[in-house]
């Protein structure tokens, strides 16, 4: 039987009896089966619209979703990351993608919008990098996060695409501001035309992924409404 404990301010709270790896499945495995269906379900679509070059019915969700008129900024949070690569993330045209982007979206997230970009060092003179946005409200479906995922894989493609081909390798994440470390990774790493949210949550390293029939459990229902919050 799993306890893991959540602190919340001065708050905790016990989950006991949570499976936290998918009960039968570990988070690893259900996270590869679902990149590997969605790359599946991409290659098949593309082969039978014989059109590599459109992505508009690769995307889970519409992408003619009208601007949003309403007001739209950026406030960035990096750490341990050069001025020169800082400065990739803020130029204009890559603030241009991100904003508009996230404007395309039925109910765009109140701005500022905070997003923050992480280096993290490792041994052997390695690190991995992270970009994350925060949103900024509860979360009731992982539809719901499927515009700012979106927008989330066209950024980061924008900027190492531009600006410096390393910055490709960065993983990708929506954050809550609820629980600290808490939030929904990006599986993105293998060409995929749309942002493809992990079946998990994560609570710094520990994940807690939805049931074998893709429902939330009522366990993961209560740690996303720690995670994400107004």
């Amino acid at each position: 039987m799993f306890r893991f404990l959540l602190r919340k301010g001065t708050h905790l709270l016990l989950l006991s009896g949570v499976c936290l790896f998918a009960c039968s499945q570990s988070a690893e495995d259900l996270e590869k089966q679902h990149l590997e269906q969605a790359w599946a379900e991409q290659s098949q679509t593309v082969s039978t619209n014989h059109s590599p070059e459109s992505t508009e019915d690769l995307n889970p969700v519409q992408t003619t979703i009208p601007l949003a008129d309403v007001p739209m900024s950026i406030m960035f949070d990096f750490e341990n990351l050069s001025p020169l690569m800082q400065g990739y993330f803020e130029e204009a045209s890559s603030v241009s993608t991100l904003t508009e982007g996230l404007r395309r979206d039925s109910q765009p997230l109140n701005a500022p919008v905070i997003v923050r970009i992480r280096w993290s060092d490792m041994d052997l003179n390695r690190g991995k990098g992270e970009i994350a946005v925060v949103y900024d409200r509860p979360v009731t479906s992982f539809t719901q996060l499927q515009p700012v995922a979106n927008v989330l894989l066209k950024y980061r493609n924008h900027v190492g695409g531009s600006f410096d081909m390393r910055l490709l390798s960065f993983s990708m994440k929506i954050e809550g501001q609820g629980v600290a470390g808490c939030g929904i990774p990006l599986l993105n790493k293998s060409g995929l035309k749309y942002g493809l949210l992990s079946p998990c949550v994560e609570i710094g390293d520990q994940k807690l992924c939805v049931e074998k029939n893709g429902r939330i459990s009522p366990e993961m229902r209560r740690v996303l409404d720690l995670c994400f919050i107004e």
